[in-house]
C-alpha cells in the first residue's frame, strides 16, 4: 500500500482495457511483504486503497533461493524459522521487548514484521507463495499443512504436473496463462494449457498478467486460458 501511486500513467491504460481494480504486490527476498487491493479511481491513496493488508507474499523460487544463498533446503529452513519466531513472538511479546529471542534468519526481522507474520501464522492473513517447480509445490503444500496456513499459490508454471495434489489440498492458484517458455530451471515444464489442466483437476484458478505495465492484457490472458 505504501508504494501504490494512484496517479501512475499505467492506471488509465489499465482502465481502458476494462480493469477496475488491482492487487499491488511486493517483490524480492524470501518474505517480500504485504500486498494491497486498490480500485483504479481516486487521486489519493486513501481513495484508492480498499484493503491495505490483503496477503503476505513469500518467494519459494529463484528470488527466495537467492535470499537463502541458493539452496532449497536452506530456504525451507529459513521459512520454518521465520514462522516459528512469529508464533513465539505471538505467545510472548514481552520476551521480544526484553531481547529474549534468538537471532533468526538474516537477523533483520523487525517487530512489525513479526506482527504481520504472527497474523499469517494464526491463519488470519492469507500467505501467497510464489513457486514454480512441481516438487517445490508439493513441499509448500506440506509446509502449509504443518503450519496450518491460509495458503494461495502463485506462478505454479509446473502446477499441471501436481494438479491432483493441489486440488486435494483445496489451495487456489494465481497464474499467468501466457507463460509458455522455460525461462528458468524451475519452469522447464511450462505449458500453455496449465490453467485448463488445473481447472479440470478441480483447482480454483485466478488469472493474472505479467506485471503492472500489461494489466490491460488480462482479457487476452483469459482468452488463451
Amino acid at each position: 500500500a505504501d508504494g501504490y501511486n494512484p496517479l501512475s500513467v499505467l492506471i488509465p491504460v489499465a482502465r481502458a482495457g476494462g480493469i477496475t481494480s488491482v492487487v499491488s504486490t511486493p517483490d524480492g527476498g524470501l518474505v517480500s511483504g504485504v500486498s494491497a487491493w486498490a480500485d483504479l479511481r481516486g487521486d489519493s491513496p486513501t481513495e484508492a486503497i480498499r484493503d491495505a493488508a490483503l496477503a503476505l507474499h513469500v518467494n519459494f523460487d529463484d528470488e527466495g533461493f537467492g535470499a537463502a544463498f541458493g539452496a532449497r533446503s536452506a530456504t525451507m529452513s529459513a521459512l520454518r524459522e521465520v514462522f516459528d519466531a512469529a508464533r513465539l513472538y505471538a505467545r510472548s511479546r514481552a520476551g521480544w521487548d526484553r531481547g529474549d529471542f534468538r537471532e533468526i534468519h538474516e537477523g533483520d526481522v523487525s517487530r512489525l514484521d513479526l506482527e504481520t507474520l504472527a497474523t499469517a501464522a494464526a491463519g488470519d492473513l492469507p500467505v501467497v507463495v510464489h513457486v514454480s517447480r512441481a516438487d517445490d509445490i508439493v513441499r509448500i503444500l506440506a509446509l502449509s499443512a504443518d503450519l496450518d496456513l491460509d495458503l494461495v499459490l502463485t506462478g505454479v508454471e509446473e502446477g499441471w504436473i501436481v494438479a491432483a495434489e493441489i486440488a486435494a489440498a483445496n489451495v487456489p492458484v494465481i497464474l499467468r496463462p501466457l507463460a509458455d517458455l522455460p525461462t528458468t530451471f524451475s519452469t522447464l515444464r511450462t505449458r500453455y494449457d496449465n490453467a485448463a489442466l488445473l481447472e479440470d483437476a478441480g483447482v480454483r484458478v485466478v488469472l493474472m498478467t505479467q506485471g503492472a505495465w500489461d494489466v490491460h492484457n488480462l482479457r487476452q490472458e483469459a482468452g488463451n486460458a
